[in-house]
């Protein structure tokens, strides 16, 4: 089946529904993912909570499939929202939402907006979210996490520094010509992997290794710099969804979990 987005269009929407359901409906929106709507982890928790007796929706956020994390989704989580409450097969009394990773923090944000607050959810789940998307996104360059007055090392997911540099290397400027990087990131994150392997193949030396090495995560001295760059210069934008600047304002019951070993988004951002 299919909501309207933003714009009116038809944008895909998975639906899970057990034989006997009761009142309560799940409403689970993926991290960013090309696999969006379709992630084995994300149908294997709606089949999870259907088989307990609920009704389970995923709506595709299109700038999540595309993995961008930036205040663009605040509105598709909130259009999202709005639209399946206001389903037949909804009652809007009885609705719980569920936000994943990145995209935690912004339906977190989401739910100050009037379309969501109107109607609120009796409770939201936040998994392997952060809380400030600056200290997040600045683990994935050192892997590093103190708690405690404790600092642990944990080897930082491939795909975090591809989701960093696809968002925001156009942003900066990095010493060289970026539109042919962008060109191959861009079909990366859209799971283009033969057409990845083919753009690649067409590059100069400089822009091979470089790709590479923000494909593989290797932290050469330029990827540091560069990224370095791009957190400072997206300071004040990622303030703006970062729990961490509005968590004051939300009323509702917010349940956090977090994977100790998460190596997206440390765990530390759960307990801070």
């Amino acid at each position: 089946e299919s909501y309207s987005g933003i714009n009116g269009e038809a944008t895909p929407l998975r639906i899970f529904k057990p034989k006997k359901p009761n009142k309560t409906t799940f409403i689970l929106f993926p991290g960013a993912s090309p696999f969006a709507e379709e992630h084995p982890g994300m149908i294997g928790l709606a089949t999870t909570i259907m088989n307990l007796g609920y009704n389970v929706f995923i709506p595709r956020i299109p700038p999540l499939k595309a993995l961008s994390i930036k205040s663009e989704n605040v509105e598709w989580f909130a259009k999202a929202y709005d639209e399946i409450i206001n389903r037949n097969d909804v009652d809007k009394t009885n609705v719980t939402i569920i936000g994943i990773s990145f995209g935690g923090s912004l339906l977190l944000k989401a739910t100050l907006d009037e379309r969501i607050k109107l109607n609120p959810p009796r409770s939201m789940l936040m998994y392997g979210s952060c809380f400030d998307l600056e200290s997040g996104l600045n683990f994935l360059l050192s892997g590093e996490i103190e708690h405690n007055e404790k600092i642990a090392h944990i080897p930082p997911n491939d795909w975090g520094l591809t989701v960093l540099f696809h968002n925001f290397i156009k942003d900066v400027d990095a010493g060289f010509d970026t539109s042919m990087v962008q060109t191959v990131l861009a079909a990366r994150v859209a799971d283009k992997l033969d057409k990845v392997e083919r753009l690649k193949a067409e590059l100069n030396e400089h822009d091979f290794q470089f790709v590479d090495s923000v494909l593989t995560a290797k932290y050469t001295p330029q990827i540091a710099g560069i990224a370095k760059q791009i957190i400072k210069s997206q300071k004040d934008s990622l303030k703006q969804v970062s729990p961490s600047s509005f968590c004051e304002q939300i009323e509702m019951k917010v349940f956090i979990m977090h994977g100790a070993n998460d190596s997206m988004v440390p765990y530390t951002e759960s307990v801070k």
